[in-house]
Order: structure tokens, then C-alpha cells, then sequence
């Protein structure tokens, strides 16, 4: 396919490259013409190619071997064995990462083959598209220097590729887009390891890897621009461990952990607060303040939020005209604290319970409703599984998650209705009906004399009513009834004491008695 003849006296001044192209024949010849023959060689360079017989394999630049693809032809690979390369892409080597990210700008992805110290940052500019990826490898900042610099390009991060920025952020995004399952570590007090500015945007999506800020109080990640942050996956760890101060947030997995030192939220002249606060997540709604735009957006389905010190979650504003604190976003994921309890969206619960370490933590439910039609003038009381009374809210209704629940209901004179019902995924209404009591009264007759003073009905075991004792000169009455607890058709008789006189002591007796003393006391006189 290449021949190389010379008509002079020696070949060693030709240089002949091969990066690529099919050859169908002998990649290459050389010789002398006129019969001049010497030991001179060109200098015959392959590092890309398909081939169809292997005799460049003595030609191949170092770095790179000879593979057969299977199909009758050859064609090149990078030795990962070899120091040579930083990086390649489609099976070529390059020297560097950066050459290797020019290379791949166009959609292409680039491959990690050893540790990685930069120089200076790397840039993706826009319009650039490009994916990185090497598993195990290790990609190392400049001091002073972000490790990855995007500015309106898009960078997509591989599962297992790491970075560590030594001062600065393992990324800073000036628009564009990062698609991230890498593992990020930062040292330095400065930035966090993911990182915008107020006066751009641009999209984040956290996909998986682990995202560390080694420094005690300093901020995994820092939102203040517009565009959408998005965490699906992954462990991200910092004093706290997201602080959105712009844009959009939706998180749907993934875990944050924040192990910084408890701060108050403090704002002056409507900037956002001084200090990170120490929750796991930090929604700072600013909006007004000089390169903040309001908060457009949270949306919490999932994840998992821990502080050791603060609160999982919390939610501020600096006071500014027409701008509040953000509420009513979470309807999902599982928290440290129940400081998710204030942020619920509407028909969700925050309910507590002991994790596989013994700890108590809080996961949100959804919630139904459940009312009660009932008769007039009764009452309902609805108890969980475990027998805690639940309140109805304003409205007489209960919010109840899915589970098993019993009810009673009461009214007076009628029969009380007590039964269980489940909640599963839905709103319901009970419907309740109740039995008249049957009333069983008994009739109480007051006596005196042998006349009747009184006669009532009264329900089976209630209590009379007395009337009073008719009086009777020289005696004292009173009933030889309480008239409580009445279970029978009960007579109460009034019993009369003679007043003692001189002295003398009465003796009591029914009214029939004191009657035939008086009269015999009559006759006598």
C-alpha cells in the first residue's frame, strides 16, 4: 500500500506516520532503487490502522500492540501496561489528558489509563461533549486550580473515576452540563468540591460515586446559580452537605451527610447567610441579593439526609420583599431528624421509627383521608394498631397512612359501634349507623306514713331522685334508701327518730309506728 524507494544513498531521512485508514494489502515496502543497497532504514511510526496481514507489528509506536479482530484483519490497541499514555480514546493513545479531552470533544469518551497529576485546569468549553471514564484511576488538581473548568460544554464522569482537588473544586460549572457517578475528594478551605457562580447557569446530575469535602465545615456542594441541581445516587459528605442558594433542586436518592459544626442561619441587608449552617441539606431562598435569583424549585421523592450536629433539612429565607422560605417540597426519603416535618407537601406524614443500627429516624408516608358520616349528636374515636389515639384534623377528618386502625363510636341511649378498617392507597368514607338502647327501668315508690310521697321510673342501675321527708313534729325522717344503684323495683320508706327531751334518747320508727303512738297518746290524755 506505501512503498518507499530512494535513490540516493541512504533512507534514514524518511519518516513515515500511520494513525489510521483500512489497508487491504502490505501496509508498507521500502528499498533502494538502481540497485543501491545500504543498512539505512526509514522511520516508520503505526499507532492506528487496520491491517490485513502483520507486518506492522514492528513498526508500532510504543504503547501499543497488535490485536486480531477475528474477521481476517488487525488492528491496534493501547497497552494499559505502558506509562507512555495519560489517556486514550477509540484504542489510541495520548500523552496527555488534555489532548486526549480534544480528541474526544465531539461526543467521543476518553479513558483514564494511570494517575493523573495536572498542571492546570481543564477546560470544557462550549460545545464540547465529552465522557471520562477509567475505573480506579485517580485525576489530581493544580494547586490553585479547579480540576475540571466547564464553561457551557457538557462533561459526562464515569463510576470508579476519581478526583481530588488539592485547593480548589473538582468541578466548577459556568454553564453547561456535568453528568457525575465519579468519586470527588477536596482538601483547601476554599469552594466546595462541586461549585457555580451566581451570575450563570447550568445543569448538575449526580448519578452515583461518593463526593467528599475533607475539611471540617467546608460544603460538599454549593448551588447559587440558576439551572437544575439533580441528585439521583451516590454519598455526598461535608459540613453540610448541599447548600442551594438559586435555581432548581430535585433529589430522588442518593444519601447526604453533614458532620459540621451547628451554625445559625444570620443574614444582613438580604444576602444570604454568612455561614453554612450544618444541616445535610441547606435551602438558602435569598432571591433580590445581588447575583441570586429566587429559588424556582425543590422536589425531595427519596434519599436519605443525615447531620450529626444540625438538622437533615432546613429551609431559610434573608427577608426579602415577596421572597420566603421554601415548604411543602417533600414527599419522600428518610431523615435524622423530624425537621422534615415543617417541608411536607400536603397528604404526606412524617412518621418515626428504629433503623437496622437502633437508631431513630423519620421516613415520610403518604396519607388518606377517612371521615365519618354519623348520627347526630354521636362521637367517634379512632385508635392505630398500637392503640394511640389519633386526632382529627380541623376539618373532623383523619390523615391516616396505609396500615390497620379500629374506631368506636358512642352515643347516649343507643349502643356503642366499635369495629377495624384498613387504609391502602386511598381515600374513604365510613358510614355509621347505631341501635337504639334497650331501656330498662324500674320503678322506686317513696313512702311515709303508708302514703306515697313520691313514684318514679328509673333507668336500671341509675340513681333516684328523692323528694324530702315529710316532717312530723317531735321526730326527725330520713329514707332507709340512698335510691342509688337501683336494679329492682325498689319501695323507700321514711323512718321517723322521737327528738330526744330531757335528755332522753328517741328511738326510730316507720311511719305506720309513730302513727299509732300519736293516736294512743291522744287517748290517754
Amino acid at each position: 500500500a506505501i512503498s518507499v524507494y530512494s535513490f540516493g544513498d541512504s533512507l534514514a531521512k524518511v519518516n513515515v506516520s500511520i494513525a489510521g485508514g483500512d489497508f487491504e494489502s502490505k501496509a508498507i515496502a521500502y528499498g533502494f532503487a538502481n540497485g543501491k543497497e545500504n543498512d539505512s532504514k526509514p522511520t516508520i511510526a503505526v499507532s492506528g490502522g487496520t491491517f490485513v496481514e502483520d507486518s506492522v507489528e514492528e513498526y508500532l509506536v510504543e504503547g501499543y500492540t497488535l490485536k486480531h479482530n477475528g474477521n481476517g484483519t488487525y488492528g491496534l490497541t493501547v497497552d494499559p501496561e505502558q506509562d507512555v499514555f495519560e489517556a486514550a480514546v477509540n484504542d489510541v493513545g495520548y500523552t496527555t489528558l488534555q489532548k486526549a479531552i480534544e480528541a474526544a470533544k465531539n461526543g467521543g469518551t476518553v479513558t483514564v489509563l494511570r494517575d493523573i497529576t495536572l498542571s492546570a485546569s481543564i477546560e470544557i468549553a462550549e460545545g464540547m461533549d465529552v465522557t471520562i471514564e477509567g475505573s480506579g484511576k485517580t485525576i489530581t488538581g493544580a494547586e490553585g486550580a479547579d480540576v475540571f473548568y466547564v464553561k457551557g460544554g457538557k462533561l459526562t464522569l464515569g463510576e470508579g473515576l476519581n478526583l481530588h482537588a488539592p485547593t480548589d473544586c473538582c468541578v466548577y460549572i459556568h454553564g453547561g452540563e456535568v453528568v457525575t457517578a465519579a468519586n470527588m475528594t477536596k482538601a483547601g478551605t476554599n469552594y466546595s468540591v462541586i461549585q457555580g457562580n451566581g451570575n450563570y447557569s447550568g445543569n448538575v446530575t449526580i448519578t452515583g460515586g461518593t463526593i467528599t469535602n475533607q475539611i471540617v465545615d467546608g460544603c460538599a456542594i454549593y448551588w447559587p446559580q440558576d439551572g437544575k441541581l439533580t441528585i439521583e445516587d451516590g454519598t455526598i459528605t461535608g459540613g453540610t452537605a448541599v447548600r442551594l442558594n438559586s435555581g432548581s433542586l430535585e433529589i430522588s436518592g442518593g444519601k447526604l451527610i453533614a458532620n459540621g459544626t451547628k451554625k445559625a442561619y444570620v443574614t444582613a441587608d438580604g444576602s444570604s447567610s454568612f455561614d453554612d449552617t450544618g444541616d445535610a441539606l441547606m435551602i438558602d431562598n435569598v432571591g433580590g441579593a445581588t447575583g441570586y435569583e429566587e429559588i424556582s424549585q425543590v422536589v425531595i421523592t427519596g434519599g436519605t439526609f443525615t447531620s450529626k450536629n444540625a438538622a437533615a433539612v432546613g429551609s431559610y429565607t434573608a427577608g426579602n420583599a415577596g421572597v420566603e422560605a421554601k415548604t411543602g417540597f417533600i414527599t419522600g426519603g428518610t431523615y435524622s431528624d423530624n425537621s422534615a416535618l415543617a417541608y411536607l407537601a400536603t397528604g404526606y406524614t412524617l412518621e418515626s421509627y428504629t433503623d437496622s443500627t437502633g437508631k431513630i429516624v423519620y421516613g415520610v408516608e403518604p396519607t388518606y383521608t377517612v371521615s365519618f358520616t354519623l348520627p347526630e349528636g354521636a362521637t367517634v374515636v379512632v385508635k392505630n394498631a398500637a392503640g394511640q389515639t389519633i386526632a382529627a384534623n380541623a376539618a373532623g377528618k383523619y390523615e391516616l397512612t396505609d396500615g390497620n386502625y379500629t374506631f368506636t363510636v358512642s352515643k347516649e341511649n343507643y349502643v356503642d359501634k366499635s369495629a377495624s378498617f384498613t387504609v391502602n392507597g386511598a381515600n374513604q368514607e365510613i358510614v355509621i349507623t347505631l341501635d337504639a338502647l334497650e331501656i330498662v327501668t324500674h320503678t322506686v315508690t317513696y313512702k311515709a306514713d303508708g302514703e306515697v310521697v313520691a313514684q318514679m321510673q328509673v333507668a336500671h342501675g341509675g340513681d333516684a331522685t328523692a323528694p324530702a321527708v315529710p316532717a312530723k313534729a317531735g321526730y326527725t325522717g330520713a329514707w332507709n334508701h340512698d335510691g342509688k344503684g337501683i336494679v329492682a323495683d325498689t319501695e323507700i320508706v321514711a323512718v321517723y327518730t322521737k327528738n330526744a327531751t330531757g335528755g332522753e334518747g328517741g328511738t326510730p320508727v316507720t311511719g305506720e309506728e309513730s302513727n299509732s303512738g300519736l293516736w294512743l297518746g291522744i287517748l290517754l290524755a
